[in-house]
């Protein structure tokens, strides 16, 4: 019996140094690994409004942190949009924004605890997803930190449906996109919506052959979600964005009809969020 015991915690040994060793070699790579005891760093203003509950300066230790995910952390966003977020809107209750490992890549808003939950898997995701077409470090920064205003900005948008009673014609999902790209091209971060689309466009790169698409989700295709997103920034800016129409990213018929969508949406927007925005 004791000879047992001790050949089998031998190997259970044995196999936890040859997956530690594989980790350190990046043989296998398990997402985002942390336990993050700190407190939350960024508190609500007394009128209501978003709290961070996860601290991102979490110490590497012997897990493995993906590139994107390092970036995320040195950038300092979560803090940076936050503090805007609570400088522009006044909320009826505080909205806290958790970001932690979760075992899958997700992010959603859930109502019955007025939380928006942001798994660090998502961060290798999109490394996995930009890493093939940005190999400058720069650029790789900045896609991965627009993909990720963006996808924050868009559980906003529902928090905000929620919270604020937002009328909604058509599906909630499309309606989060618009918001998120309104939000941020009026903060002067229009690049970060830009990526946001960008991101989806790559999704539907990688799309396995033989899956079904998923035309019973809530959401739009990915295909859809980049396309709406690049006319509602052209709409915005045609200068700036008319590469998108040169390029031929963005179909002419759809190009002529965009800025007349983007006024239509700036102005519901402005109606429905003006009484809660800060003079």
């Amino acid at each position: 019996m004791g000879n047992r015991s001790l050949s089998f915690g031998s190997i259970l040994l044995g196999a936890g140094v040859i997956f530690f060793f594989l980790i350190r070699m990046e043989i296998i790579r398990p997402v985002e690994w942390f336990v993050d005891p700190a407190p939350a760093i960024i508190e609500a203003p007394d009128e209501g409004g978003f709290v961070l509950l996860t601290s991102l300066n979490r110490s590497q230790g012997g897990f493995y942190v993906s590139r994107a995910g390092q970036v995320v952390r040195n950038s300092g966003l979560f803090n940076d949009l936050i503090q805007n977020l609570n400088k522009a809107i006044v909320l009826p209750k505080n909205i806290s924004i958790l970001v932690q490992p979760c075992g899958a890549v997700d992010a959603h808003y859930d109502p019955a605890k007025s939380q928006i939950l942001f798994c660090d898997e998502f961060f290798y995701q999109e490394e996995q997803i930009f890493s093939p077409y940005y190999q400058d470090q720069a650029q790789f920064t900045d896609a991965v930190l627009g993909a990720t205003a963006f996808t924050l900005f868009h559980e906003i948008g529902h928090a905000l449906v929620d919270q604020l009673k937002l009328p909604v014609l058509g599906r909630e999902e499309d309606a989060a996109d618009q918001i998120a790209t309104y939000l941020l091209v009026m903060s002067g971060a229009s690049e970060q919506a830009f990526h946001g689309g960008e991101f989806f466009a790559y999704l539907a790169q990688n799309y396995q052959p033989g899956h079904s698409f998923p035309y019973w989700d809530e959401h739009g295709l990915n295909e859809q979600r980049f396309f709406n997103i690049a006319c509602w920034l052209y709409g915005y800016d045609p200068g700036r964005y008319a590469f998108l129409v040169a390029n031929q990213v963005l179909p002419l018929d759809r190009a002529q009809r965009c800025p007349s969508e983007s006024a239509q949406s700036a102005q519901t927007m402005a109606q429905l969020l003006g009484p809660y925005m800060r003079q």
